[in-house]
């Protein structure tokens, strides 16, 4: 354990997490139970649900750094995800000690696990540092003429852009592809569904609305077909590929999944289509069809006596579906939209509805970030002040729904921040197996929207999110909700808000850099100068999001509306540190536009780890992102002190310590770091487990993103003598871009375990690991023993030594004689070994290290023999031996029997030796006996013939 507490800046409480992250130290209290939980109703809700016997759903935000990235691919999203990734992991493996959730699914793309769990379990997360926040996974329903000529649609096509090239993503209860209306529009497909035995019953004592029993096996299945709850296979969208209910002598009719395919006909129903009212808002627009629901066969979950079986979605395969999309921006270009007509709850604000919501915003945030606009249905309770979530969510793009007559719809929800209006009474379009009908709602109305951003993208690939928006709600028609007062939106014309994109500032994209060298780069990026002249183009870059730097771009001024690639090259930069750049391009008299900003990282020959030996400044320190349950990783002598339990510092002051504690721990440093390719990049650092629990578990790992290249167990031989050296080879990472390093650790609440680090460098080697052979073994009577083997170094000096021990755990280490071999030449090596126990089976193997790596041969085994116990006796008088053990005449000497030897006292044996001479007693006894100290000694007495005695008193057996 610990036996020193850190300075004051760093002492915590129990369950306290400190984070250190990007430079800074913030020391973060344990949250009670009602701060973790942020669903209404809060711990209450949910232990009352568990106190009954149910498992609840949950969605666990873990603490992990979070930034929403522009790309999937982009160096410092991989590096996110792996730091995601790892938390996420330590908080499964903390679990596993405690109660594992009945099911899970760990995001790859935001801070957050979907869980379902039981009271124990719900504990467990409460009282978990690697937990920030719970959400309670609440089920979404579906928000349920010709409307596309009114928002000016027709004028857009006459121009050439219906949505052309562009894809709208539709998360909703699955798309019929079949469908003439649809035809050729489906470009992906996927399911996300659940299957539970959990319900949403919140009033189980409710004589009206009980949560009853029902004949399914599930209260929630899966309505994906197969009944998987992930698929993302051909035909995985279809609405009536699994167990959607489909009733048509139900009172009302039920047909629930046809809202998916209504809501795509409006956004992309293709044109001449027989039988259909007219085309959908963009009908060249392609369509990412992902089911996002599941059957609910509770009477209680639906709304009442009569109401199952139902659809509707948990926020968790709603977040599914949008990490979907982020996924599918890298390998679909110009995803335009993701269409949600789907809502649930009540929010008054924005702010509200962000921090209830937040597991949803933050998958939103990144799409936002990729350029995709995130379209959402306001509802239809008719409320005047507030909307359903997700449409509530600052960063989505609200739309509620006007009637033919342009005038609210009683229904629709309004509020201040209620993004739009579009139409969405008596909406004809596409239903499943091939007919129209007629729907109502805000659900109808945002798909007219999602369908606007299609053509807008189509005219303007560049405009952002925020552009785009601006230009819907700066023209338009001005629509007033008479029933909520003062409430006013722009119903949305297309063409009308194209106008002003192509009036306005100039559209730029930041793209990737290349050519990443030492000291230069190349960066890249698009620019359109939006029908203007003379827009000059430059490239802002520097070690900070402030800048500081300037270069022109090549070409250096643009005009009119062409997609302009631009370029410009950078020198003079500092080998390996990472830059942020964007595109800048101003229009005298109209304006500056500035895209999101990307990032590099310059190399080095062999690429190099920042404060690798921990010294360049007091804890925390600016190279390393530090994570630890209790206290800083980083550690010096002054503050975390030095005992028998941890190693200390291999150089200066300062190394990282991870352990030292009997609670539940996980620490990681993270870096992000260059792995040049070319010669055989290597990782390498010192490692020492100072300290092992016995329980086996715990272990120190090392991550290259989110792949792990090296873990030890606590107990593992090779670290557990002092600091040794481990080498990695890196040459799969060595791409020239930047990944993130991950040093971590997880100790479980068992006694304590202590990891420490130092040193940690990357370097660039040739050649191989040295060739290793394990020889024979000469036991040397008594404790000793001389063991051999060979090396071939292979031009490079290995350090030669060989582990022993009486298990293949082997536990203690011999340096070989000799103890450096160099050159190309087969090396004979031996090592001799004392202190042994006697008759003990032992293990051995030899083990070479060199700059490239670690071998090791094969392992030996040799049993160690008895000490030989003797008492020598001589003279010629001597005629007769009395011994109180039982003995045999073999030649001239007198064998002790082993078997029947139980020390002095035992019955005298009277043996007659015949003749004269020395007489030698020698011990044929066990190990056993050898070692044991009250049996050290023979008493008893010699008589040669003649009848002449001599009593031997305390001979003692060596």
């Amino acid at each position: 354990m610990r036996y020193s507490i850190k300075k004051v800046s760093t002492i915590s409480l129990p369950l306290v997490l400190v984070f250190f992250l990007f430079g800074a130290s913030t020391a973060q209290p344990e949250k009670k139970s009602n701060d973790k939980i942020l669903s209404r109703g809060g711990h209450q809700s949910l232990s009352a649900k568990t106190g009954r016997g149910e498992n609840v759903r949950v969605i666990v935000k873990v603490t992990a750094p979070f930034k929403p990235m522009a790309e999937t691919a982009s160096p410092q999203s991989r590096q996110q995800m792996g730091r995601i990734a790892s938390t996420q992991d330590a908080l499964l493996s903390e679990l596993s000690t405690k109660k594992m959730p009945r099911a899970h699914h760990k995001y790859r793309y935001v801070p957050y696990i979907f869980m379902e769990v039981d009271g124990p379990a719900l504990e467990a997360l409460i009282a978990s540092p690697l937990v920030e926040y719970i959400h309670e996974d609440t089920p979404k329903k579906a928000h349920l003429g010709q409307s596309v000529p009114r928002i000016g649609a027709p004028t857009m096509w006459s121009s050439g852009y219906t949505g052309s090239g562009r894809a709208v993503a539709i998360l909703d209860t699955g798309v019929d592809k079949n469908h003439p209306f649809l035809a050729g529009a489906v470009v992906s497909e996927a399911c996300f569904s659940s299957t539970s035995t959990t319900s949403t019953c919140a009033n189980p004592g409710d004589p009206f609305y009980p949560c009853e029993s029902t004949s399914h096996p599930w209260t929630v299945e899966s309505i994906c077909p197969g009944g998987v709850t992930s698929s993302t296979a051909n035909g995985s969208a279809m609405p009536y590929g699994g167990t959607c209910p489909l009733d048509p002598d139900h009172i009302p009719p039920i047909q629930e999944c046809d809202h998916g395919t209504h809501v795509s006909g409006i956004i992309a129903g293709r044109q001449n289509v027989t039988g259909s009212s007219g085309p959908g808002g963009a009908p060249g627009a392609g369509i990412i069809a992902i089911q996002v629901f599941s059957r609910f066969n509770l009477d209680a979950d639906c709304g009442g006596a009569g109401s199952a079986p139902c659809v509707m979605a948990y926020d968790s395969d709603i977040i599914k579906g949008l990490d979907r999309v982020y996924e599918l921006s890298s390998t679909i270009s110009n995803i335009a939209a993701v269409n949600l007509s789907i809502g649930g709850g009540q929010y008054f604000s924005a702010a509200e509805c962000d921090t209830n919501e937040g597991p949803t915003k933050a998958a939103i945030d990144n799409l936002k970030m990729a350029g995709i606009a995130t379209v959402a249905s306001s509802g239809n309770d008719g409320y005047c002040d507030s909307m359903e979530a997700p449409a509530c969510i600052s960063s989505v793009v609200s739309v509620g729904a006007t009637t033919d007559s342009d005038t609210v719809a009683p229904d629709s929800n309004s509020a201040s921040f209620l993004s739009l209006l579009a139409p969405g009474s008596l909406i004809t379009s596409s239903v499943p197996g091939g007919g129209y009908e007629e729907k109502s709602g805000t659900s109808m109305a945002a798909p007219h929207v999602s369908g606007a951003w299609a053509l807008i993208k189509h005219a303007r690939p560049f405009a952002s999110v925020d552009q785009v928006l601006a230009s819907l709600t700066s023209t338009g028609l001005p629509v007033t909700n008479s029933k909520c007062g003062q409430v006013t939106k722009k119903r949305i014309i297309i063409n009308q808000a194209l106008n002003t994109l192509n009036s306005g500032a100039p559209l730029v994209k930041t793209e990737a850099a290349d050519g990443i060298g030492n000291d230069s780069a190349t960066l890249h990026g698009t620019v359109n100068a939006n029908g203007n002249n003379n827009t000059t183009v430059t490239f802002e870059y520097g070690t900070t999001p402030a800048y500081g730097n300037t270069v022109s771009a090549a070409p250096g001024t643009v005009s009119g509306n062409v997609n302009t690639p631009l370029s410009a090259a950078v020198t003079g930069l500092a080998p390996n540190t990472f830059y942020h750049f964007r595109v800048k391009a101003t229009t005298p008299g109209i304006g500056t536009s500035y895209d999101n900003e990307m990032t590099f990282s310059t190399s080095g020959p062999c690429g190099s780890i920042a404060d690798g030996s921990f010294e360049e400044s007091l804890s925390p320190s600016p190279a390393w992102d530090e994570h630890l349950s209790s206290l800083s990783p980083l550690c010096d002598v002054t503050d975390c002190g030095t005992d028998n339990d941890t190693a200390g510092p291999r150089t200066g002051n300062w190394w990282a310590w991870f352990g030292g504690t009997s609670a539940t721990e996980y620490g990681s440093l993270i870096q992000d770091i260059i792995i040049p390719s070319g010669s055989a990049p290597r990782l390498e650092f010192h490692l020492w487990n100072g300290r092992s629990s016995g329980n086996g578990t715990d272990v120190f790992s090392v991550m290259i993103d989110d792949t792990e290249i090296f873990s030890s167990l606590e107990g593992n031989p090779l670290f557990t003598g002092g600091y040794t050296l481990a080498s990695l080879d890196l040459s799969p990472f060595a791409d020239d871009n930047s990944h993130t390093l991950v040093l971590q650790s997880s100790t479980n609440a068992i006694n304590w375990t202590n990891f420490s680090v130092d040193d940690v460098s990357m370097s660039c080697v040739t050649g191989a690991v040295p060739a290793v052979a394990t020889g024979p073994a000469v036991s040397v009577p008594g404790t000793g023993a001389t063991i051999y083997g060979s090396v071939l170094p292979y031009g490079t000096d290995a350090y030669v030594i060989f582990d022993y021990g009486t298990t293949t755990q082997y536990g203690s280490t011999v340096t070989a004689t000799p103890g450096t071999v160099g050159g190309n030449t087969l090396t004979a090596v031996s090592a001799a070994l004392t202190g042994l126990d006697p008759g003990v089976t032992y293990h051995y193997r030899i083990r070479g290290q060199n700059a490239v790596g670690i071998a090791y041969g094969v392992d030996g085994t040799f049993p160690s023999t008895c000490p030989a116990a003797e008492a020598k006796i001589g003279g010629t008088n001597y005629t007769d031996i009395e011994l109180a053990v039982s003995t045999a005449i073999d030649g001239d000497e007198i064998r002790m029997n082993t078997a029947l030897f139980s020390g002095p006292g035992s019955t005298p044996v009277n043996p007659v030796f015949a003749g004269n001479g020395t007489v030698t007693l020698k011990g044929g006894y066990d190990c056993a006996f050898s070692q044991n100290p009250n049996f050290s000694t023979i008493i008893g007495k010699i008589t040669f013939g003649g009848g002449k005695t001599v009593i031997i008193e305390n001979i003692v057996i060596q």
